[in-house]
């Protein structure tokens, strides 16, 4: 099943772009990855 869900590298730009950085990998290590993207995110810009 892994296999059926794979992003062409191809295509892989197009769902990099909201956060600039493709993110793979399993669920718990993305999870966490994205949280911290976001904290960042609302720091760097100071909203709330």
């Amino acid at each position: 099943m892994d296999k059926n869900l794979k992003i062409p590298t191809t295509e892989r730009h197009k769902f990099s772009q909201p956060l600039g950085k493709l993110i793979a990998g399993t669920r718990k290590e993305t999870i966490s990855e994205v949280e911290e993207r976001i904290r960042n995110y609302k720091k760097v810009r100071n909203v709330i």
